[in-house]
């Protein structure tokens, strides 16, 4: 392939290897992986790597409309066949499976920590630390990491990595600049993040039942906790005893965010492109709003009185 087009489109890449997609597969999320690479994943995980909602190998289909737009890319961009993002090398990555941050069951974690350990030679540990901070900062993909550092060189100083590390990342995803240290530019901003006293937190207490991923997590104002899952159900939970005291549902996909209005009642917002207005006492749904075409990821009450959401269709309303 030609070096020049180094900035590969996101959708081109298996969320999972960070690699360039050979045999393109979408499941019923609507996301899309390179054969080989889900199939290993399923093999160990039943379950999505993204969403974590269950997942068979029976429910992947070919992408035939991904698969020549890549087929197109790698022609216009030179002919050959292209095996990896250009911001990874040419030989398979190695990463330890049981590391926590893939049995968690992010693809986008999995894919970040093999990059990390293979490409930029940083130990797991460091690898996984580090994987979970980008994640946690939005930055999910080896392009957006690129594409955040040609913006502002500091990033990774804002984010703790070690000088070393930063030097190291720099050096796999600018390979052709002579100058990728930047350390007159990172040391300054390690140096100005006040550092925390350090504390050993442990687990006071768990709550079980959900059967799958956490999306969100809130205080209810009486004291309980409530949680939005990716099996589609809102649980309220007591903290005294543990247990779950109401199940909410009504959801037909992942519950991505739960908030309390003022007036007590719940608010949530799901994959299923709906924004749902419950009845805590009664567990019922007492009002639907659709229109957004894709998953509605935040929520909040406006002084007014009025909702806002905001979507991956890119709207707010």
């Amino acid at each position: 392939m030609s070096t020049a087009s180094t900035d590969v489109p996101d959708a081109y890449i298996c969320p999972i290897s960070q690699a360039i997609m050979k045999e393109p597969y979408i499941d019923t999320d609507g996301y899309s992986y390179d054969w080989e690479t889900i199939v290993e994943w399923l093999q160990l995980n039943p379950f999505s790597p993204i969403t974590r909602n269950p997942l068979n190998i029976t429910n992947l289909v070919p992408n035939r409309a991904l698969k020549i737009a890549i087929d197109e890319y790698i022609r216009f961009n030179g002919g050959s066949v292209v095996t990896k993002n250009p911001a990874t090398s040419s030989k398979e990555p190695s990463l330890p499976k049981f590391l926590p941050c893939v049995e968690a069951g992010s693809g986008l974690l999995h894919g970040m920590a093999m990059w990390l350990i293979n490409e930029v030679k940083i130990v797991p540990k460091a690898a996984e630390k580090y994987a979970i901070q980008l994640y946690d900062a939005e930055v999910g993909s080896i392009g957006r990491l690129r594409k955040k550092l040609t913006k502002n060189k500091n990033f990774l100083g804002y984010l703790k990595f070690d000088e070393d590390d930063i030097e190291d990342i720099f050096s796999a995803l600018f390979p052709d600049k002579e100058d990728h240290t930047a350390k007159n530019l990172i040391l300054p901003v390690l140096n100005t993040i006040p550092t925390l006293p350090s504390r050993n937190y442990e687990i006071s207490a768990q709550f079980r039942g959900h059967s799958g991923g956490i999306w969100s997590v809130i205080e209810l104002a009486d004291g309980t906790i409530c949680s939005g899952s990716a099996d589609s159900s809102i649980r309220i939970w007591d903290v005294a005893t543990l247990t779950c005291v109401k199940i909410l549902g009504g959801h037909t996909n992942s519950v991505v965010n739960v908030i309390q209005l003022r007036d007590g009642r719940l608010c949530s917002g799901g994959m299923d492109k709906t924004v749902r207005i419950w009845n805590i006492e009664t567990g019922m749904i007492t009002r639907t709003f659709e229109g957004h075409s894709d998953s509605v990821f935040c929520l909040s009450e406006l002084p007014n009185g009025r909702l806002l959401s905001g979507s991956a269709d890119k709207t707010a309303r």
